[in-house]
């Protein structure tokens, strides 16, 4: 598990990432990851996609800046963050 404050961090990197980077096939990233049977469907919801968040490694600079500026504008600024390990 990892701590309250890391969780939404990387949750706000994954959403700042989404709106910069197109969905597969043209799907938002959540329908993407959505649980579908014959019955319902769920939304993923309660955990951090590791390869959504990665893809931040791969992206243009000009791409990444704009991901940068969206979590800025979330207020994960580098003051806010403080120290990302703390209480764990």
């Amino acid at each position: 598990p990892i701590s309250e404050k890391k969780y939404q961090f990387l949750l706000g990197l994954s959403r700042a990432i989404s709106k910069i980077v197109p969905g597969v096939g043209g799907l938002s990233h959540g329908a993407w990851r959505a649980f579908e049977t014959e019955r319902k469907v769920t939304d993923a919801r309660n955990f951090i996609d590791g390869d959504h968040v990665e893809t931040f490694l791969d992206l243009t600079q000009a791409d990444a800046d704009k991901v940068v500026a969206i979590m800025a504008q979330d207020g994960w600024t580098r003051a806010a963050l403080g120290p990302l390990n703390e209480g764990e």
